[in-house]
């Protein structure tokens, strides 16, 4: 990986480890509409996708934007209300953060997750200040794995893709990642090195991030 110039982080599983939340609020909204899926079947069709992605899946049918937007009010709320008391870092973000910014290394946020979402992590984390960019949902028309998303985030910091190496713990995400062209650390926090697949390095968080890239 030479020639890296920035960072780009996944949120969900990468900043925080907050996919067990969102499973158990996607269990949850299921539950409330009738919808008889279970928690395993839920799991393979979240992660790494848009909400309103999601939604035409659960439902089966095309919703509409006025319609995702309502139904993703009620999934994200339960989100916020079943994570509230647990949001915290990846072990040894902020210590790898600071070692970018001393670096100068600029860094973005690209999330499939709304707008909503990404201000109350940065509300629980203070750590928007470490970030030159922040990519979410509604800045994208292509979801993961697209590489619309860490293409968008690569331009936002001036930067060719293959000067980037992303953080993600998604499978979608890792192709969204390789397809842009970027290099890819994958965070273990979901997914074992086998299921994460052919990445140029593997972390299970960030305590030994600087060393393993040599910063």
């Amino acid at each position: 990986m030479d020639n890296i110039q920035g960072f780009i982080f996944d949120m969900d599983g990468v900043i925080l480890d907050s996919m067990p939340y969102h499973e158990r609020a996607w269990m949850q909204f299921s539950k409330n509409h009738g919808l008889e899926y279970t928690q395993e079947e839920l799991n393979k069709h979240i992660h790494g996708k848009t909400n309103a992605t999601i939604f035409n899946i659960l439902f089966n049918k095309e919703c509409t934007a006025a319609e995702a937007e309502e139904l993703a009010q009620e999934k994200e709320a339960l989100y916020m209300e079943k994570i509230a008391e647990d949001v915290e870092p990846l072990p040894g973000l902020i210590d790898f953060l600071e070692v970018c910014k001393e670096k100068e290394i600029p860094c973005a946020i690209a999330t499939s997750a709304p707008p909503g979402n990404v201000d109350f992590v940065l509300e629980h984390i203070p750590i928007r200040n470490y970030f030159s960019a922040i990519v979410d949902a509604s800045q994208v028309t292509h979801g993961k794995p697209h590489p619309e998303i860490f293409l968008t985030a690569a331009e936002k910091l001036g930067l060719a893709p293959d000067n980037c190496i992303v953080f993600e713990d998604s499978l979608l995400g890792i192709q969204a990642a390789q397809a842009a062209g970027a290099h890819v650390v994958g965070i273990t926090s979901n997914h074992t090195i086998d299921e994460l697949g052919h990445v140029q390095k593997h972390a299970t968080d960030f305590t030994e991030m600087a060393s393993l890239l040599s910063l």
